[in-house]
């Protein structure tokens, strides 16, 4: 989204003809039918951007704020074959680790319906209805806290983002939380159902939008849906591997007087807290801040920085407008909201779930009261999940 101060600056660029960085941005896009020759520059280059324009370059300079200003270069030229190797370090290195960050979220959010196949309600004396309850005050507390996390994550950066610290803490307080939801002393079940209820919400949302922007960072447009589809295979494959855990922790139902579902939430936490706890050293800022903790010196060296800062801003200049520190004002939310291209969306995510999460939520506690025991249910939790990895891939690759 463009900043205003970007749009102050236009008249003295020599572009005040053009009304908005979109604007220009939406000519520009209309040339990209032209090639450039060049038999040994990359595919980047197939496509006219406003960087080959020497009247739109000005304008579209990064501001001195912008972390990847230091590597912004126009003239910055590389082949094919460097290309496709910094996006394989960047598929191996961030893509891969941020899927399995989000399959350890999957891990432990989704043992609640696979606890449920163990008699969980009948063990804390609960009925179907508080069950209702807990989750209506989960989804409410979750909904509130949503929209302020993000224009706040906007603010300090996603690494950064609150007493949360981002990705990597989110995971140690979804770890902890699912460690203690196995601990035995009613004090303490006492204490993480009030966890639970009010601040777990806040410890999960935002995840998946802050992601997406986040890789956003590294990959231009039209990779970065082929990756998301991973994104979300990972979600998938990790409610596969959860129910095979479930089926095998639940059976230690008696081992040192617990619940096997307790058993469950203290060890699928313990591996969550095990990814948070590396993710704190892994997952660097941007793309041009990967020096320190576990990344070393740095995985990529100057040119290679450069080339992902160009090629994603080739991809989208627009990009360049708003750095990864840098607000939105309530004028800038405002305008989004009043973005009709935007309405389809927002329509499509109220409406998608409602059939999947409700069958889902209450899956399990409806094979249980048809007969199945506890292994039959979480293993009929499967075939579902294959059938929508399999949707996933087709439709990403369709598109």
């Amino acid at each position: 989204m463009p900043s205003s101060n970007s749009q102050e600056r236009a008249p003295l660029l020599g572009t005040s003809k053009a009304t908005s960085r979109k604007d220009v941005k939406t000519a520009s896009t209309r040339e990209r039918g032209s090639t450039i020759s060049s038999s040994s520059t990359a595919s980047t280059f197939s496509q006219l951007s406003v960087f080959d324009d020497p009247a739109l370059v000005s304008y579209f300079t990064p501001p001195d704020e912008y972390e990847g200003r230091h590597r912004f270069d126009p003239s910055a030229r590389w082949t094919e074959e460097e290309e496709q190797a910094v996006v394989r370090k960047i598929d191996v290195k961030i893509c891969a680790f941020v899927c399995l960050c989000f399959a350890a979220l999957q891990l432990d959010r989704g043992n609640l319906s696979q606890a449920l196949s163990d008699d969980l309600l009948r063990d804390l004396s609960l009925t179907p209805n508080d069950y209702n309850m807990g989750q209506t005050i989960f989804y409410l507390s979750f909904l509130c806290a949503e929209l302020p996390s993000q224009l706040l994550s906007k603010a300090v950066g996603v690494d950064r983002w609150g007493w949360l610290k981002g990705k990597a803490s989110f995971f140690l307080t979804r770890g902890l939380l699912g460690a203690l939801e196995g601990v035995r002393p009613s004090f303490l079940v006492d204490a993480t159902s009030t966890y639970q209820a009010l601040f777990s919400p806040v410890s999960r949302q935002g995840f998946i939008p802050e992601i997406v922007m986040y890789l956003s960072y590294f990959y231009k447009s039209s990779e970065l849906s082929w990756r998301l589809s991973f994104f979300w295979a990972s979600l998938t494959i990790t409610t596969i591997f959860g129910s095979f855990a479930a089926a095998v922790l639940l059976q230690l139902r008696g081992l040192w007087g617990l619940e096997g579902w307790r058993h469950l939430f203290i060890w699928e936490g313990i591996v969550t807290l095990g990814v948070g706890i590396f993710a704190l050293f892994w997952l660097p800022p941007g793309p041009v801040q990967t020096s320190g903790g576990l990344r070393g010196d740095g995985w990529f060296n100057e040119k290679e920085e450069t080339i992902i800062v160009m090629r994603v801003l080739r991809d989208d200049p627009s990009k360049s407008s708003m750095h990864n520190r840098e607000a939105m004002s309530i004028r800038d939310l405002l305008r989004s909201f009043g973005d009709y291209d935007h309405w389809p969306l927002y329509l499509l995510g109220i409406t998608t779930f409602i059939a999947p999460h409700t069958v889902s939520t209450y899956f399990t506690l409806t094979l249980k009261s048809l007969g199945f025991t506890t292994i039959q249910t979480n293993l009929l939790t499967i075939p579902s999940q294959i059938f929508f990895i399999t949707n996933n891939f087709l439709l990403s690759y369709l598109s």
